[in-house]
């Protein structure tokens, strides 16, 4: 037999789905609110094994206060696994990415606020591999680079590091924008 409980405490709301026998992982979901109460900020499920450890299980969801999805990733047992992807405030896509077993695999791609692509990659095995193209945000030809086991073996080599700090007679508003593809670059190959 099955049981479901909720608890609201403080903005965040904590509902257990639990199973009979000794083996069974405890399920339990996590809503979080805005502040003002009207608006879920985030959504997961994760697993309690019978020692008391936690991790994340299911599909992860993070919205914008709008209720519009920022976010959506599946996790099983927890390590990212299967699809994962983000969305801009606008409703465009963000980035669209796979794992296997924690592992980032296939094709990623990040694309700019507008819609246009940013950077296409492949990963095999948690390494890139393959050509990877960015574009810049006026479009245009890409910049390539071949990676081989996340190694890059030709073309634009430099292409998927961080923005160097801007120099000091950019704008406050040029400096802004820069910090902010350094964090989604960083975001989009998971280097929090």
């Amino acid at each position: 037999m099955r049981g479901l409980a909720s608890i609201v405490c403080g903005g965040i709301a904590l509902s257990v789905i639990a199973g009979c026998g000794g083996d069974d992982l405890r399920l339990e979901r996590r809503t979080v609110t805005y502040p003002n109460g009207k608006g879920v900020k985030e959504d997961w499920t994760f697993a309690r094994k019978p020692n008391g450890d936690t991790v994340e299980q299911g599909v992860h969801k993070k919205f914008f206060w709008n209720g519009n999805p920022s976010e959506s990733v599946v996790w099983k047992m927890g390590k990212r696994d299967g699809s994962a992807q983000a969305w801009y405030e606008n409703g465009a896509a963000k980035w669209q990415k796979s794992y296997d077993n924690g592992e980032k695999k296939g094709t990623w791609r990040l694309f700019y606020a507008d819609g246009q692509p940013w950077v296409v990659a492949t990963f095999q095995k948690d390494k890139l591999q393959g050509k990877v193209q960015v574009w810049g945000k006026t479009g245009g030809d890409p910049k390539e680079a071949e990676f081989e086991q996340g190694n890059c073996k030709s073309g634009d080599c430099a292409l998927l590091e961080m923005p160097t700090p801007a120099p000091s007679d950019t704008t406050a508003a040029g400096k802004v924008e820069a910090n902010r593809a350094g964090e989604a670059l960083r975001d989009f190959l998971d280097q929090g």
